[in-house]
């Protein structure tokens, strides 16, 4: 009876998190394009009087390294390691105080709850990411350098948009996770995670050129030409995110009647963006099978399975499923209980296609008193990107200590070593994506640098036993190095009830 309402309760949660998940997200504009949408917004300029063209920024070059960090960002946020309460098993050592085994499920112990037994736990986790491959996300050091085509060189000349583009990241999750021990070595469970994310982005556009003050203009070049429209249709605002633009105080007007409203030219500009998600995260559906229980060593294998339930084009999951196959060991000496795993993540499917999706403007008839208009879309990529989403190889290691009935403290070290995930590099130069002829653009250029990652955090945690049955967690995750996302600092904290 016991296992048939586990199942039960079980196929309950999976439901509820399906029709969760099923619901419309808090944005409607897709967080997985973020960068690109955020570049094409600040970097449209004036070509001709009386036309704003979006042609300046072409897909291709949004199509490029913008979105090849939109893919990069997306792919590293759905998979941060989280604490979803499936680490709730003793190592079976007897000697051991029965609160032991509620710490975060970074790791794993090579143990098992016990047949007939149940523990659930609620947890929540805030992470805010501070750099990338190394480039501090707020440093404004991820620099982008547009140009026009070809096509267009007469038009707009020897002419280059600087973007220097600076983030804020940071996720909230609060899951629920509940283990069932089966028999006295296997344990079955379920994690599910509640994830929100904010995404606040700065860029500061720049145009480099022969024609840089509004006056005296030559004769040939039309009064609005070369310069940064304010209004009517930039900054593009995007559904349920907040936009605004710094202006620059004491700059000229364009003369009338090309500039009605009172619009505004300026050489450079500054534009903010502000975007938030929530919904259900990817699902973890978890099986653990304790091979020995030996006093000294234990060992134990595990599989994991997160289940496609999140919103992979707000970055609520990944869009595909993800399992886990790992060996984990468990020894003791003294109150040190070292513990170490290896394992390896196979992804099935696909990221989102918006990775594969750009921003495209071109002129339009403009509609009175207006004597001008810019009609946007969303095209597909012209170089589209490799959706596959990538497989990982997973070691993790660390100690707990063990203090007599109410205190656990623990420190471990997590390496994912990912494949075909892009990684990134800042040149202080931007000549390489200049042409001869094209005007010195200074500031900073980010490159790819590789397409596969070594992604390590370090974690801290503690836990004290209220009761006998029920204890206080708490975590801390900060960076030790190596590639992609590494967060300032992360704080969990969590209630385990066995």
């Amino acid at each position: 009876m016991r296992v048939s309402r586990m199942l039960y309760l079980i196929a309950m949660v999976l439901a509820c998190s399906r029709g969760a998940g099923a619901q419309t997200p808090a944005v409607s504009a897709p967080l997985s394009r973020f960068v690109s949408d955020l570049l094409a917004a600040g970097g449209r300029i004036d070509a001709t009087a009386g036309d704003e063209l979006g042609d300046f920024l072409v897909a291709q070059q949004l199509g490029g390294v913008p979105s090849r960090l939109n893919q990069s960002l997306g792919l590293q946020l759905a998979t941060t390691p989280f604490d979803v309460g499936l680490e709730t098993s003793k190592p079976g050592f007897e000697a051991l105080p029965a609160h032991y085994g509620f710490g975060p499920s970074f790791t794993m112990h090579a143990g098992a709850i016990g047949r007939g037994k149940t523990s659930v736990s609620f947890n929540y986790q805030n992470v805010s990411q501070g750099s990338i491959d190394g480039i501090g996300l707020d440093s404004f050091r991820l620099g982008f350098v547009m140009t026009p085509p070809p096509s267009l060189r007469a038009q707009y000349g020897a002419e280059a948009v600087q973007e220097a583009l600076a983030l804020r990241l940071q996720q909230d999750v609060a899951s629920f996770g509940l283990v069932y021990g089966v028999t006295d070595r296997l344990d079955v469970g379920v994690g599910v995670p509640i994830v929100h994310i904010e995404m606040e982005g700065q860029v500061r556009s720049q145009v480099f050129g022969p024609t840089y003050t509004l006056t005296p203009r030559p004769p040939n070049i039309p009064p609005d030409a070369h310069f940064f429209d304010v209004y009517p249709a930039t900054p593009a605002p995007a559904s349920g995110c907040s936009t605004s633009e710094i202006d620059i105080t004491g700059v000229n007007h364009a003369p009338d009647p090309v500039a009605l409203f009172n619009m505004v030219e300026l050489a450079s500009r500054v534009i903010t963006r502000k975007c938030k998600a929530s919904g259900i995260g990817d699902v973890v559906g978890h099986v653990r099978y304790r091979i020995t229980n030996s006093a000294t060593n234990a060992l134990a294998v595990g599989i994991d399975a997160r289940l496609p339930t999140g919103d992979a084009d707000q970055l609520l999951g990944t869009g595909g499923t993800r399992a886990t196959g790992s060996i984990v060991w468990t020894g003791r000496s003294g109150r040190f209980l070292p513990h170490a795993s290896a394992g390896y993540t196979y992804a099935a499917g696909n990221g989102t296609s918006q990775f594969n999706q750009v921003t495209s403007c071109v002129a339009s008839g403009a509609s009175a008193p207006a004597t001008r208009a810019t009609t946007c879309s969303v095209i597909a990529s012209p170089t589209p990107l490799d959706l596959k989403l990538p497989s990982e190889i997973n070691f993790a290691g660390g100690t707990d200590i063990v203090f007599y009935r109410r205190l656990t403290i623990a420190g471990d070290v997590l390496a994912r070593l990912a494949r075909n995930l892009t990684t990134f590099t800042v040149n202080d130069s931007t000549a390489s994506a200049l042409l001869p002829g094209d005007p010195t653009v200074p500031g900073t250029l980010l490159q790819v640098k590789g397409t596969n990652a070594t992604l390590l955090v370090g974690m801290a945690a503690a836990q004290v036993a209220l009761t006998d049955r029920t204890v206080l967690k708490a975590n801390l995750m900060f960076p030790v190095g190596g590639d992609g996302l590494s967060p300032r600092m992360a704080f969990g904290a969590g209630l385990g009830v066995r």
